[in-house]
């Protein structure tokens, strides 16, 4: 099938008109993911229990004084403790009477 100069144009420009096409559904997609939604609800951050968060101090507190650290152990611990944890106030306590020779890790 031949065609003339005319309808080889008229032939692109509606390919043309395709691809216009396309593009502006596809821009419309990306306007409608990326508009603020008025029903969602702003992010949050998940919250630890204070149960938890002592019980993570005073094992970090327990590690501090292996490593020979007695001033992060005591600040964990005494940490662990006013958020309620009883063993974590036992601990401080004994870090706190004992105070440098508590048990940990000896330098030289």
């Amino acid at each position: 099938v031949e065609m003339d100069e005319e309808e080889v144009a008229n032939d692109v420009n509606d390919d043309d008109a395709g691809t216009h096409n396309e593009s502006q559904a596809t821009a419309a997609v990306v306007k409608i993911i990326t508009a603020p939604n008025s029903e969602t609800k702003p992010f949050t951050r998940p919250t630890i229990s204070p149960i938890i968060r002592a019980r993570a101090h005073h094992r970090r507190a327990k590690a501090r004084l292996a490593l020979g650290d007695l001033d992060g152990a005591l600040e964990d611990a005494r940490s662990a403790a006013f958020m309620g944890d009883r063993n974590a106030v036992a601990f401080y306590g004994r870090l706190m009477r004992e105070g440098s020779g508590a048990g940990g890790k000896v330098d030289g």
